[in-house]
């Protein structure tokens, strides 16, 4: 009798047996990656990466001190990763220290909402019914373009290799250049200019 309740508790226990945790390993890309390597992973260089972690910080940094919450920065880079490439969760998760398909979905949709956020604060529109209904007259007549007030475009201007920082300047095409895109009126007027440097 007594063997047989060894055995069953034996059994009881391999079955519900803890899982053993398995941590991460440490990896900071921003640390690990050169210039050229963030750019092709994440389509933003060091200095363009620690402006978006600094400008989304407040709201997307974790409330709290438990070891295993995701910094402002890892949560930015997972966001960027999946932009950047277009990939699904799960394929951003495994390529991105093994996060779960839930946890990366969380992190894109925590950043991209607080960048979005932010929007307001970056572009600005006209705001009169007088100035957009003028625009969107002069977009019309000028491309047949109907209820539009502006047009977004985006080139990469080349340059002559810079002396300093000359990596910064490579885009993903192979030459020298500044990303730049704008966003206008029906008269060539921007309303805001993003440069990506």
């Amino acid at each position: 009798m007594a063997a047989r309740r060894l055995f069953i508790l034996d059994n009881y226990l391999a079955e519900h047996e803890r899982k053993i945790r398995v941590y991460r390993r440490d990896f900071d890309p921003l640390e690990s990656y050169t210039e050229d390597e963030l750019r092709a992973r994440f389509r933003f260089g060091r200095a363009g990466i620690e402006y978006i972690v600094n400008l989304v910080k407040g709201e997307i940094a974790p409330n709290t001190r438990r070891s295993y919450s995701l910094s402002a920065t890892t949560q930015v880079l997972i966001a960027l990763r999946f932009l950047s490439s277009g990939s699904f969760l799960q394929v951003i998760g495994d390529t991105f220290n093994a996060f779960d398909k839930s946890t990366v979905s969380r992190v894109v949709r925590r950043v991209t909402l607080s960048l979005a956020g932010k929007a307001a604060e970056l572009i600005k529109f006209p705001s009169s019914r007088a100035a957009k209904d003028e625009i969107k007259q002069g977009l019309f007549r000028l491309g047949g373009f109907p209820c539009s007030i502006g047009c977004i475009d985006g080139t990469h201007v080349k340059v002559i290799a810079p002396s300093e920082n000359e990596p910064d300047y490579v885009n993903r095409k192979g030459f020298h250049s500044i990303n730049v895109q704008a966003i206008c009126d029906h008269r060539g007027n921007q309303y805001y200019e993003l440069s990506f440097e």
